[in-house]
Formats: C-alpha cells, sequence, structure tokens
C-alpha cells in the first residue's frame, strides 16, 4: 500500500502543470494636480500571464491595435464565504485605425488580490497578445 501512494503521489506530481511567474505590470500614479500623463504600456504577456499590485483603488487599462477582439480575465478569489467571480472583459478589434479599448473599475481587494503566492497582485490572463498592450493605473 505505501509503495502505491508513492507511485500515485509522483505521477500526480508529473501531471500538475508548473506554470511561469506572472510578469509584473507596474502600478502608475498620477501627480497630486498634475492628472496622469505618459502612460506606459506594456505589451501583454499570454502564456505567463500578468500580475499588478492592488490596493483597491487601482484599474487595468486594455489597448487593442488588433483586427481581432481579445478576451481579458481578471482572476478573482474566494470572499470569506468561499464566492469567486472572475471579471472577462471583451477588448474589441481596432476599426478605422482606432484601438479597441477596456478599462476595468477599481478593483475591491478581498475579491481580486491574491493572499498566498504573490500575495497582494491582481493576476490578469488573456486569450491572445498580439497587439494587446495593458496599464495598471492607480486612481487617488
Amino acid at each position: 500500500m505505501k509503495k502505491l501512494l508513492i507511485v500515485f503521489a509522483a505521477v500526480l506530481m508529473l501531471a500538475v502543470p508548473s506554470f511561469a511567474a506572472h510578469t509584473a505590470i507596474t502600478v502608475q500614479a498620477p501627480a497630486q494636480f498634475g492628472g496622469l500623463q505618459n502612460v506606459t504600456l506594456t505589451a501583454a504577456d499570454s502564456v505567463n500571464g500578468m500580475m499588478f499590485l492592488n490596493d483597491g483603488k487601482t484599474v487595468l487599462v486594455v489597448i487593442n491595435n488588433d483586427v481581432a477582439a481579445k478576451t481579458v480575465t481578471i482572476v478573482s478569489v474566494p470572499d470569506e464565504n468561499g464566492r469567486t467571480g472572475d471579471i472577462v472583459l471583451v477588448v474589441p478589434a481596432a476599426v478605422g485605425g482606432f484601438p479597441g479599448i477596456a478599462i476595468t473599475d477599481q478593483l475591491p481587494t478581498a475579491l481580486f488580490t491574491q493572499q498566498s503566492t504573490d500575495a497582494g497582485n491582481v493576476y490578469v490572463t488573456f486569450s491572445a497578445a498580439t497587439n494587446l498592450k495593458v496599464a495598471a493605473i492607480r486612481i487617488p
């Protein structure tokens, strides 16, 4: 029986996929009275996913310059009652030279901020990354 458990554990460890670290998105904040200028956009990483620090006042801006719409998922964490509810954004395709744009609302920390691995961060995944850029912006 003991050998069977060891073999089962070894098979299970090999069957569980390992994930690379999420790519960090630097949170940008406006000057106190100057507004937010020169926003730096980061290329989306659909292979590893991405993450950004969240204090409950941060929004995610997604810019799509591709001819195809993209899906962006803001990964939720279980609340005090075990409930979850990811946010799924469909970022429209670029049309007539204008990019598709999607912006989240501020993300409550209790619902979207990781509590153990990568504590304090929100996880974001993408259906594809072609011509897709993101920015995390703290709204005062």
